[in-house]
């Protein structure tokens, strides 16, 4: 009976514990030595000593619990109210991906300029002419040298662009001074179904 309490204690020891153990040879039997002064028994298998860990009880429920649960959307019903506006939040989410842009730029710089003179832009995309003036974006004159130009671009033919303003006069063009302006998709403003993009620019020298 004693022989039979010892032994489940071992087991509860090994169990509860958490630590680094060796299994060495002996003469007969092979011993557990605990950190602690417990030893236990087992049959000989090899003559080289081993090492380790016995994950204690709490460890091992633990990486239990850890496991993914598969989600049941099922569960998800039993709360109507909640299955409602997720649902919703999905849809949105898939309108605004499949939405088309139009890309509406809208350009406007003041600049005095003498009667059959123009105004064109000049950029890196392909409506600008891609640097070529002859096939540059040509402005309108309007009352008070103010210039304007309105160009709609379809959805994937946009991206950040580089440009500048050109002064025809006659055979002489006039470039404006200072760095390229740039124009970054991002900073337009979406309405309806386009984005928007004002550009109030000044000539720069």
């Amino acid at each position: 009976m004693e022989n039979s309490k010892n032994s489940l204690n071992n087991h509860n020891l090994l169990e509860s514990s958490n630590e680094e153990v060796k299994i060495g040879n002996g003469s007969s039997h092979n011993h557990i030595f605990h950190s602690n002064g417990f030893h236990s028994h087992l049959e000989p298998t090899s003559r080289e000593e081993l090492k380790v860990t016995i994950p204690s009880r709490s460890q091992q429920n633990n990486a239990k619990s850890s496991k993914c649960k598969k989600f049941d959307i099922s569960d998800l019903k039993k709360d109507p109210e909640l299955y409602k506006r997720i649902l919703e939040e999905a849809i949105r989410i898939e309108k605004n991906n499949n939405k088309s842009w139009i890309y509406e730029l809208n350009f406007q710089i003041q600049y005095p300029t003498a009667f059959g003179e123009k105004l064109l832009i000049v950029g890196s995309q392909e409506f600008l002419g891609n640097w070529d003036i002859a096939n540059g974006l040509e402005l309108k004159w309007n009352p008070g040298s103010i210039w304007e130009a309105s160009i709609p671009i379809a959805k994937g033919q946009m991206s950040d662009f580089e440009y500048k303003y050109v002064h025809m006069k006659g055979d002489d063009i006039v470039w404006e001074g200072g760095d390229n302006r740039v124009l970054k998709v991002s900073d337009g403003k979406p309405k309806g179904s386009s984005m928007i993009y004002n550009l109030q620019d000044k000539w720069q020298k």
